[in-house]
Parts: structure tokens; sequence; C-alpha cells
């Protein structure tokens, strides 16, 4: 088993606040191979030496599942109020790096954190962000520097609240990193589209 003492990133953030409307039904929630999803991930990335937090709309949501969790800059605002929330969570702990994911994909591969904690340690000048898959595009799991916290907060300020536009604005702060197809990140959003992935 890996631990965190093989990496300099220890902490990852779930965000399980979407509104799945295209799936009908909580994704976070929905059952895995007789697991909920979001607990299936949990165990994965623990296993991988992670501490694991959801952001969630609602804490009362996940309480029975005995993760600790915090809330979403704003509730159904889109994926960015979870980054926000993730990486001021993150800012004030103290922690250089975190991961954040989502949870609409069926497994953590430990591969991910590999990746993701190597590239953040080589040397550059600037880097703030790192992401895997080069062609498409592709926020989660991504590891993330403290510092993008002021970066999503002022886009948020502005008026841009997409990811798209996170990225946008990190320009050559951000690296992709090209992964093995076998362990390309894989989300769903619907019902065909998650039976496609069991399947």
């Amino acid at each position: 088993m890996e631990t965190s003492l093989l990496h300099h990133i220890d902490s990852a953030y779930l965000l399980v606040g979407g509104k799945s409307s295209r799936f009908g039904d909580n994704k976070a929630t929905v059952e895995v191979f007789g697991e909920p999803l979001l607990a299936r991930l949990t165990r994965q990335m623990r296993a991988n030496g992670l501490s694991v937090t959801l952001v969630a709309q609602n804490r009362e949501d996940y309480r029975a599942f005995g993760i600790r969790t915090i809330v979403d800059l704003e509730p159904n605002a889109g994926p960015l109020a979870g980054v926000i929330a993730g990486l001021r969570d993150s800012r004030a702990a103290g922690r250089e790096w975190s991961i954040i994911t989502s949870c609409d994909m069926l497994d953590w591969h430990p591969e991910w954190l590999e990746r993701l904690s190597s590239e953040s340690q080589k040397p550059r000048s600037l880097l703030d962000a790192v992401f895997l898959g080069v062609d498409l595009f592709s926020p989660f799991p991504g590891s993330y520097r403290q510092n993008v916290c002021e970066v999503a907060e002022d886009s948020w300020r502005l008026g841009n609240r997409s990811l798209r536009g996170l990225h946008s604005a990190l320009e050559d702060r951000l690296v992709k990193v090209a992964i093995e197809p076998r362990f390309q990140p894989k989300s769903f959003n619907t019902r065909a589209e998650l039976d496609a992935r069991l399947a």
C-alpha cells in the first residue's frame, strides 16, 4: 500500500455538490459494486495515503458517511464553487498542494497521485496546477497549489464561474501531463454512461 510518506501531497477534496441533473439522481451516492460511490472513492484514496474531505452543498446530506465535509462556496453554482471551497480549506490548513477531484469516476488510481505529485515537484519558476491528459479538457483529478485560490476567487468576482475560465487565467502556470490510456480518468454523466463504464 502506498502512503503519504512517498508523496508531498497528502490531502484530497472530493466534490459531491453537483446537481446530477443529467444522471437523474445523486451520482455521489449511487451504488457501484455494492458500495456508495463516494465511499468507494474515499476508501481508495485513503489507501493511497490521502486524507479526504467532501465538498458538498449541505453537510447533513453526507453526515452518515462519517467523512469530513465542508460546504461549497455557493450552492448550485458549478464545480468552481467547490474548487474554491477546497482551496480555501487547504490554504487555512497550511497545505502547499492538494488534490481536487469529482465524485463521478468509478475508481481512484494510485497512478494519478504518482503523476500529479511527481510533476508538481519538478523545478519550474511558475507552476500552480497539474492535470492529467493532454488533448481533452479534463480538470479532475488535478493537483492545485494553494495560491490558485486567489486566482480562482478573482475569476469568481469577475463573474467567470467556469473551470475553463480558471484554466485560462492560470495560463502558463498550468501543466497537463500525458498518462497511459488505461489510466485516463473516465467520468460519467448519465445512467447509460455509468452502465457502459461498469460493462
